[in-house]
């Protein structure tokens, strides 16, 4: 922890992140600007999840790509208002 005693300063902190077990479903990165939602991400995380019978090496255990969708993205918006109503300070 020491080496990381920088992070901490000016109200740093660590965000304890339980499994989901919906991982294989994707994860959502929510992109930020100040107190505003500027975009989204999408990606399909397998690092953490069984790799599939035809072994670790595969394509298909290998990690989808990241899809980028703007602010305004009709699927994300119950999110945004989420973010956006806490301050994106989170």
């Amino acid at each position: 922890m020491a080496n990381c005693a920088a992070y901490f300063t000016d109200g740093g902190c660590i965000v304890d992140q339980p499994f989901q077990e919906r991982l294989p479903d994707g994860m959502i990165r929510c992109y930020t600007g100040v107190d505003k939602v500027v975009g989204f991400g999408h990606q399909f995380i397998k690092a953490l999840i069984a790799p599939p019978p035809e072994g670790a090496a595969s394509p298909e255990a290998q990690p989808g790509p990241r899809i980028m969708q703007s602010a305004t993205a009709p699927e994300f918006q119950a999110l945004r208002q989420k973010m956006e109503a806490s301050g994106c300070r989170r």
